[in-house]
């Protein structure tokens, strides 16, 4: 998944935090885990698997006018749960990017 976000800052953001914000609460992954809708997650929270190694494959790259999040398309998004102590996995579908970006 790469997702580019255009920003208007004039220069290459100081700070950019990339995020994954649930749509639902409803679905096994994140519900069992403790997330509701509109909740962030940072993506440096998220482990990455691929061929159940653990290679965490993720990018956050901002230029002057863009900022790019990439995530792996065949990567597990592996988390621990928002209020409870597990370990599972998100449902993408549940899940959109946002990103925030800081002159």
């Amino acid at each position: 998944t790469r997702v580019q976000f255009t920003h208007s800052l004039g220069a290459v953001p100081s700070l950019v935090r990339a995020v994954l914000v649930c749509e639902s609460g409803g679905d096994n992954g994140s519900n069992s885990l403790g997330f509701a809708a509109n909740d962030e997650l940072d993506v440096h929270s998220i482990l990455n698997e691929i061929d159940e190694s653990d290679n965490g494959v993720h990018s956050v790259v901002a230029d002057s006018t863009k900022v790019t999040v990439t995530i792996h398309a065949s990567n597990v998004l592996v988390v621990m749960g928002k209020n409870v102590n597990n370990i599972g996995t998100l449902t993408r579908s549940q899940w959109k990017i946002k990103v925030y970006a800081t002159p």
